[in-house]
């Protein structure tokens, strides 16, 4: 319930979890990318930040074990939408929908 009833406003991405929070367009990683997503182990999943994601296209070094046609379809327009995400010195804001 809570999941579904927020969402992060980023700004400095230090606080919103790349994987987890519903940070790209209001969606989760999860509901963007569901076939990519399940590559993604657990501890990245609950520790890795937007910021440290982001830094050198980390959030790549998480992927593991054998992609689809889809995962990889989907890892493409993941790449495409995560091009323009930009950083600011705002923090990070959990918004109620």
């Amino acid at each position: 319930m809570f999941d579904a009833s927020t969402s992060m406003l980023l700004g400095d991405r230090t606080s919103a979890l790349f994987w987890e929070d519903r940070w790209l367009h209001g969606e989760s990683i999860e509901e963007v990318v569901p076939d990519l997503f399940a590559l993604i182990p657990r501890q990245p999943r609950k520790h890795r930040t937007v910021r440290q994601a982001l830094a050198e296209r980390s959030w790549i070094a998480n992927i593991s074990g054998a992609s689809s046609p889809l995962a990889l379809w989907q890892y493409v327009q993941l790449w495409i939408q995560l091009r323009d995400v930009q950083l600011t010195d705002v923090p990070d804001r959990l918004i109620w929908r």
